[in-house]
């Protein structure tokens, strides 16, 4: 990939600036002019508000430093030449580098949602999400030193920054082999700066409350689980399921569909509600346990290890579940006064649309061992994972693989995907194991 020298003069003359000390005045506004990106006013709301926290800096790049950590990240070293040249360009070129520190200062101190700002893949002969690229590698010393600060053994550091690399692996994938992270992925990475999620084996997990109204129970005698749904807000979207047992779309305007909720009642001596198949949908019939018989696994605000799943090759369950045995030791190791025992996630990969889409792969297989339950979705989450980005015509979506051909003819007739979420204890992860 190469980056047009002509970036070097771009806009320059416009900005009527000679001197490097660019971030003094209201020069801001001649460099978001001479960016010519949209909307304006969401670069002037970020930098507003940097400049309340006086954290906006002027810095060049230190290219040395970069290639360090691009290394240290495991990206291949085929990439060094595109890298130092995008920087060069970078640093001669006082609006890129105003947009550079800009994006850094965003990240790290603000919580400025990336998804709403501007595009910049057109900038640097369209190139310009390497500017998040190289950002995220300037703040790996940083990053590094926040996981050293919380104890973080080095090859979990190590394991967990890979993600940096993943990231730009599933751009070059998307994006004509460009080097770059998109920014919603850039906005994500907060939680490395923060050392909040740890990859850990195959997943990354991080530690936090259930948000979820969902009780989750576990027979006494004969081990058997029960899920329910235990919805305190009448107007949650939890509460407006479809005929299948979906929770209905959030962008559906329909007002046909019809709708029911899934109650939940409790007294002294039992429980009775709507149980959730493990398949992932709400069953419309309702089910009664006896409290004395069952013990409550997991309630709403409970803490969990929330999972995230990394693009970051095969997901074989052996694989999967030796990871998620290795993450109930390290947390439980840091955090041995607390009570954790249930792994969760929400992704795209959970939906329960797959098991028809792809019904043998390593995917459903690993499914097979959760208690799905369903989640809100709009008809486009998930989406820019698989295809990319979101396509207002579907039809015009790639469809290289079979998985993408089969959601396309699904959402053209209608049937849009979802998003899913999973449930597993630290028991069924040792069932598996010892059985293996």
């Amino acid at each position: 990939m190469g980056l047009s020298e002509s970036t070097l003069e771009y806009n320059k003359k416009n900005t009527g600036i000679q001197s490097h000390k660019f971030f003094m005045q209201n020069y801001h506004f001649n460099y978001i002019k001479a960016l010519n990106l949209t909307p304006e006013n969401e670069l002037n709301t970020l930098y507003d508000l940097i400049e309340t926290k006086k954290q906006l800096k002027s810095d060049k790049i230190a290219s040395e430093c970069i290639l360090n950590f691009s290394h240290y990240c495991e990206f291949s070293k085929e990439h060094d030449q595109t890298i130092l040249h995008a920087i060069d360009i970078i640093n001669q070129n006082e609006p890129l580098l105003f947009l550079f520190n800009l994006i850094q200062c965003g990240l790290t101190s603000t919580d400025y949602p990336f998804h709403k700002f501007p595009e910049i893949s057109h900038l640097l002969n369209n190139s310009g999400n390497i500017l998040y690229l190289i950002a995220l590698l300037n703040l790996c010393p940083q990053i590094i030193k926040k996981y050293e600060e919380v104890n973080t053994p080095e090859d979990i550091i190590r394991n967990t920054l890979l993600q940096f690399r993943d990231y730009n692996n599933t751009h070059m994938h998307y994006n004509k082999k460009k080097l770059g992270i998109q920014p919603g992925s850039f906005n994500w990475s907060r939680l490395y700066l923060n050392a909040e999620l740890f990859r850990i084996g195959r997943m990354e997990f991080r530690l936090k409350p259930l948000h979820k109204p969902i009780r989750y129970y576990k027979n006494k005698t004969s081990k058997e689980n029960v899920l329910f749904f235990n919805i305190l807000d009448e107007e949650s979207n939890f509460n407006k399921l479809n005929q299948y047992g979906y929770i209905k779309f959030l962008n559906d305007q329909d007002t046909n569909n019809q709708i029911w909720k899934p109650e939940f009642q409790e007294d002294e001596k039992s429980i009775t509600g709507f149980p959730i198949s493990r398949k992932g949908h709400v069953l419309n019939q309702k089910k009664s346990i006896v409290k004395s018989e069952w013990d409550l696994i997991l309630d709403y605000d409970d803490l969990i290890l929330d999972m995230h799943i990394p693009a970051a090759g095969p997901m074989g369950k052996d694989l999967c579940m030796e990871s998620y045995k290795e993450a109930f030791l390290f947390f439980k190791s840091r955090n041995p006064q607390l009570k954790i025992n249930c792994i969760y996630c929400t992704s795209w990969l959970l939906s329960p649309q797959l098991f028809e889409i792809i019904p043998k792969s390593n995917t459903t297989n690993l499914m097979d061992s959760y208690h799905l339950f369903p989640t809100p979705s709009n008809k486009n989450d998930g989406l820019s994972f698989i295809f990319g980005k979101e396509y207002e015509d579907w039809s015009k979506a790639p469809q290289d693989t079979s998985l993408q051909r089969k959601i396309v003819n699904n959402i053209i007739q209608g049937n849009y995907f979802r998003l899913g979420s999973m449930l597993l204890t630290e028991d069924e992860i040792e069932e598996y194991l010892n059985s293996h």
